[in-house]
């Protein structure tokens, strides 16, 4: 789990970079300024997408597998 961490926290750090980006080119910049923002902000926003779906299907994945109980001795499945 501590890749999706960094991930989670760079992206945030992006994301907010972009914003900023975006701020600053809206209320002084120049137009260049504020399409960089909007990209940037744009990036860190998919990078927090990709931590929330990495950590959702590690969970479903977990629930999925609990809910098929341990395997029988001889490796084959349990269930009639």
């Amino acid at each position: 789990m501590p890749r999706t961490t960094v991930l989670v926290a760079a992206s945030a750090a992006v994301a907010v970079a972009g914003g900023a980006l975006l701020w600053r080119g809206a209320t002084e910049g120049p137009d260049g300024l504020t399409v960089a923002g909007i990209l940037v902000l744009l990036a860190g926003l998919v990078g927090l997408r990709i931590g929330y779906w990495t950590v959702r299907v590690r969970a479903m994945t977990r629930a999925g597998l609990a809910l098929h109980g341990p395997r029988a001795p001889d490796g084959g499945d349990d269930e009639p």
